[in-house]
């Protein structure tokens, strides 16, 4: 249609013309809001029927918050207008369709965020779901040994192909889901019925770390979840930081204290280091004015 051409020229605006095959761009997005985190955030009225039920959707702010970050990423994409000199190869990475790769936490609320937000209608492709991008489950009531936090927990049967059925029948708006989805990684049970430890968590994020450097793509998009960014900050803030530059330093240390928004970007700039090759950080960036969790005011490692 004319709508999707256009949309598509606007991010073909942003593309860089030959990516460097020594450089990565990883760009992590938490979920827009959830009834669970309304519920945190003090609605108890729905806790008894949330406390009955697993891997819960978006709230109706949340929906309104994918609505708004996908608006704006269709005006970024179309000009350089307001992005700071340093941020303007991070944003051309994000839009660029040649080389990019979707993917996804097979959870309900990052399925609506992921095809809310990054549309079909607006270029974007296929989403590839990556079971080690879950959220972490380590909660567990005293004395009971019950996972409390019941989001990541989710229904029986929701494997394959059935993540997309499912969601469909808790968000009409996801039309087009179900074509667009590789659902290979979770066509068996994806989540833990228990929790997770510390040393198991750890293990996992970086497999996920792993899973995210390797192939070709020089850009990868992955919309999962708060934890899951705090702990993949706080491995990569392990790794040599001869090449890490200040204020990328700055905005990791606090992505491991501090929860992204609901629906914010985080960038990540990586570069092939050691003799064995291995991807480490140069540069990392909060993008389309996100933030993170805090009265504190924001600080420089923010980029438009």
């Amino acid at each position: 249609s004319s709508d999707t051409s256009k949309m598509s020229t606007q991010y073909d605006a942003g593309i860089a013309a030959q990516p460097d095959s020594s450089v990565k761009f990883i760009f992590l997005i938490r979920h827009a809001e959830s009834v669970w985190n309304r519920l945190l955030a003090g609605n108890l009225h729905s806790a008894p029927y949330l406390l009955r039920r697993r891997d819960h959707k978006l709230s109706l702010r949340g929906l309104q918050q994918t609505h708004e970050l996908r608006e704006t990423l269709q005006a970024t994409a179309a000009t350089d207008e307001g992005k700071a000199y340093e941020a303007l190869e991070f944003y051309n990475s994000f839009f660029d369709v040649h080389s990019r790769n979707l993917l996804s936490s097979p959870l309900l609320r990052a399925l609506q965020t992921a095809h809310r937000i990054l549309h079909p209608a607006d270029g974007w492709g296929r989403i590839t779901l990556m079971s080690d991008a879950r959220e972490w489950l380590h909660h567990e009531l005293p004395g009971l040994q019950l996972p409390v936090e019941r989001d990541c927990l989710s229904t029986k049967g929701n494997v394959g192909e059935q993540i997309a059925k499912r969601a469909l029948q808790h968000d009409a708006g996801l039309v087009g889901m179900c074509e667009r989805l590789d659902t290979g990684d979770c066509d068996t049970q994806w989540w833990s019925d228990s929790c997770e430890s510390k040393t198991e968590m750890h293990d996992r994020i970086q497999r996920l770390w792993s899973q995210l450097c390797d192939g070709n793509n020089s850009t990868s998009i992955l919309v999962t979840h708060s934890n899951v960014i705090k702990q993949l900050a706080a491995l990569l803030l392990t790794m040599p930081s001869n090449y890490l530059l200040p204020r990328g330093q700055e905005c990791l240390q606090n992505a491991a204290k501090r929860k992204l928004h609901n629906a914010g970007v985080l960038g990540l700039r990586c570069v092939q280091s050691g003799t064995g090759r291995s991807w480490v950080i140069e540069d990392a960036a909060r993008m389309f004015n996100t933030g993170f969790e805090s009265k504190h005011k924001k600080n420089s490692c923010c980029m438009r």
